[in-house]
């Protein structure tokens, strides 16, 4: 699919009062499952539990400290994206 063709895309799922926020970030949201998949196949992935001993080291705790290391982890690669 074209940089065009996934913009016209986007566009057509947006509802006809969106805002040019809106749009900004669907395109962004898209640009960065694209990046994603990838580098899934790229082969540039890290297995979720060597992400532990970190995710430990940086104060998370519970039962879903493994999903917010994660979350914090592709939130700092996604400033890296766009």
């Amino acid at each position: 699919m074209t940089t065009k063709e996934t913009v016209l895309a986007v566009l057509e799922r947006l509802p006809d009062d969106c805002t040019i926020e809106d749009v900004q970030y669907q395109l962004y949201v898209t640009q960065a499952i694209a990046a994603g998949q990838a580098d899934a196949e790229a082969g540039r992935v890290v297995p979720t539990n060597s992400l532990k001993p970190n995710c430990d080291a940086s104060g998370w705790s519970g039962p879903t400290s493994s999903v917010g290391c994660v979350g914090v982890s592709v939130a700092r690669r996604s400033r890296r994206v766009h």
